[in-house]
């Protein structure tokens, strides 16, 4: 009847019609003037989901503006964040690699490698490049942050839509995005995760779309964005996407030569750009930079170290699971959105076969990275060595956020388009939810800024110093650690600008070279002692003091040495393979004259040493006791626990070079300044006077 009612009512249009006037003939698919222009009013007029869908990216953008300003002025507390920042800054001044002024390992960056007069960092340029497009561009990172900030917010809109097919639960995803703590706080990062997250969001996007409407263009822009996500993080895109990947191909068989030729099309410009950058960074295209300064920083388990002085670490399958397993439980109390009610509320939504198959398989990819993260030590690392991912969240896990807050949308409005007990349960979730988000934000915020506070005060002790050559004996031997503070940027072969700081690692005769090299700069020594930056409480000291070199047939020196109540303790001092050790009185302080000769250091009130040569059996006190380069005079307190085992209290170095005629130091000669609520140095060396 109403096909009836249907034809009748357009029969009886037609006759109303003027009998000199037909109907204008329509080429299939071709639309009406009149119907088009309504269609374009259609898109033009901005409808509620997209306005919130605006309001939330500028929202975003506008706080990973602010928290970088505000809270990380600094950058982090994770020291990977500066690696970025160099590289970076090397990309926007038109270099692949950062420069390596001569002599090079003085001024190492954080785990970079020395190759052919340049440093190799750990990673790839992916996403440095984007921070280097808005560096070259605006002058600073504020830009590229807050653009990313509001990426991420409307790239989730779209693959929600596409997923869920319903703009207004769309919304709802892009909103528990934007207010996640997890992406507020990496946004206003230079790390890889945010950026690498929208990667595979838009490789998911993109490849729905293009084999739904039969389209190349998206198929390509997915090639293009898998290339890059591939690039940046190769493990967490092969598992996340693998469960989808599948799907797809099942599915598309029929078409598959023209869907993976497609997808080539982007694939191939990232891909051959990673083989050539690795051909260049270690001499073969298929390995990366990741693994060239340590060969056991890899997946797997077994003995992993992070750099070659790293004391070895056992990882085992229970580490692999306590890894994982601190990251999901941080995402559960709070850094996501809703943070487990959130989970439930997906888990309901896919059991009750609310979402299309692409969504559940996107939980299916999230469930795969928690399984593949139990071979990756370095989750364990960020969670139980470091412990930092309290404070910046657990980001190894922010790909997990995508299946997160599009299924998790999607329960939740269903709660709300349910009965009234159903709806007064989506209202208590939803409080819930804030008071997880508050609370979270509320500890992890205070935190990072006590912390930075801590980088602020070193960058001002620093800086009052002016036109200066800081030392920094440091171990491990790089810069940019403990502190983002202790990095010389953009400062190149050519050396620094008058007036900056140029920080040195105190490496032995090298020394010389970079005071040679650095005339009319005031020359200090920084030791940052304690646990700094650990957690906002712990306590250190940022201990700066005056250097002048010395040269005499004989050098004195003194030492001060607190020794803590225990058993047994000696003194060690290691020149080169020799070590000598010296029994010392415990639970007092004292000050021992040390007098350095051509023949090695002498401290007469403690009459002869016991001389030791070979390795050092114990990896603990290995890094402190050895000296890495010659030239370097090494001293460290040890202390014997009652169980006999020795303990390391403290460590120091200096530059000491000899002759046939004489000795050359560069030695501490006085305090400058001193920062930090943590206690003074348990071994000082420094000229006497």
């Amino acid at each position: 009847m109403a096909d009836l009612r249907a034809g009748s009512a357009s029969g009886e249009a037609a006759a109303a019609q003027p009998a000199d006037q037909h109907p204008t003939p329509e080429r299939p698919g071709t639309v009406a003037p009149g119907r088009r222009l309504r269609r374009l009013q259609r898109l033009r007029r901005p409808r509620g989901p997209a306005l919130v869908v605006a309001a939330l990216a500028l929202a975003s953008a506008a706080v990973a503006v602010l928290l970088s300003v505000l809270i990380f002025p600094h950058l982090s507390i994770n020291n990977d964040e500066p690696i970025y920042r160099l590289q970076a800054q090397t990309l926007a001044d038109g270099h692949l690699f950062p420069v390596a002024p001569a002599p090079a390992d003085s001024y190492r960056p954080w785990l970079a490698v020395v190759r052919d007069g340049h440093y190799v960092l750990k990673y790839t340029p992916v996403v440095p490049g984007i921070h280097a497009a808005s560096l070259a561009l605006t002058g600073g990172f504020a830009t590229g942050l807050a653009l990313l900030a509001a990426a991420g917010v409307v790239v989730t809109y779209l693959l929600a839509r596409e997923v869920l097919d319903d703009r207004r639960v769309a919304a709802l995803a892009a909103g528990l995005w934007a207010l996640s703590p997890l992406t507020m706080v990496q946004s206003a990062m230079l790390l890889p995760y945010l950026p690498f997250v929208i990667l595979v969001e838009l490789v998911v996007l993109g490849a729905l779309r293009g084999i739904r409407l039969s389209r190349r263009l998206p198929l390509a822009g997915a090639g293009l964005a898998l290339g890059l996500a591939v690039a940046a993080r190769p493990y967490d895109t092969v598992l996340f996407l693998l469960p989808l990947a599948g799907w797809l191909v099942w599915s598309s068989r029929r078409r598959l030569g023209w869907a993976v030729s497609s997808l080539a099309l982007g694939l191939a410009p990232p891909l051959i750009g990673l083989l050539a950058f690795n051909a260049l960074a270690t001499g073969s295209p298929l390995t990366l930079p990741f693994a060239l300064l340590e060969p056991d920083d890899k997946l797997g388990f077994g003995g992993r170290q992070l750099y070659p002085s790293d004391p070895p670490h056992s990882f085992g399958i229970a580490q692999g699971f306590a890894g994982i397993g601190n990251h999901l439980w941080l995402l559960g109390i709070g850094w996501a959105a809703g943070g487990v009610l959130l989970a439930v509320l997906a888990v309901v939504a896919v059991v009750r076969g609310r979402v299309s198959r692409p969504g559940a398989l996107l939980g299916a990819g999230g469930l795969l990275l928690c399984v593949g993260y139990l071979a990756f030590w370095g989750a364990w690392n960020a969670s139980n060595l470091w412990g930092g991912i309290r404070f910046v969240g657990p980001f190894y896990v922010l790909v997990l956020l995508v299946p997160l807050v599009v299924l998790g949308a999607r329960g939740l409005a269903d709660l709300f388009a349910g009965a009234r007990l159903a709806r007064a349960g989506g209202v208590l979730v939803s409080l819930l939810g804030v008071g997880l988000i508050t609370t979270t934000l509320l500890t992890a915020l205070p935190a990072d800024a006590t912390m930075s506070s801590h980088d602020d005060a070193l960058d001002h002790v620093l800086a009052a110093q002016g036109n200066s050559v800081v030392f920094v004996p440091t171990n491990p031997q790089f810069l940019q650690h403990p502190s983002a503070v202790l990095d010389n940027g953009a400062c190149d072969g050519q050396g620094c600008p008058d007036g900056r700081t140029v920080f040195a690692l105190t490496t032995g005769v090298d020394d010389f070279t970079v005071v040679r090299d650095n005339p009319g700069r005031a020359l200090l020594r920084l030791r940052i002692l304690g646990a700094y930056n650990r957690t906002p409480d712990t306590r250190y000291v940022a201990w700066l003091e005056r250097l002048r070199e010395v040269d005499a047939p004989e050098v004195p020196l003194m030492a001060t040495v607190r020794v803590p109540a225990f058993p047994s303790a000696r003194l060690v001092l290691t020149v080169g393979d020799r070590r000598l050790s010296w029994a010392l009185p415990v639970g007092t302080t004292s000050n021992l004259a040390v007098r350095l000769t051509p023949g090695g250091p002498e401290i007469p009130a403690l009459g002869p040493p016991l001389v030791e040569t070979g390795p050092v059996r114990d990896p603990v006190l290995k890094p402190e006791i050895e000296s890495a380069t010659p030239g370097a005079l090494v001293a460290t307190v040890l202390v014997a626990a009652p169980s006999g085992r020795e303990l390391l209290v403290e460590g120091d170095r200096i530059a000491v070079r000899t002759d046939a005629t004489g000795v050359s130091v560069l030695a501490p000669d006085g305090l400058v300044a001193r920062q930090g609520r943590g206690q003074d140095p348990a071994l000082q060396l420094r000229l006497p006077g």
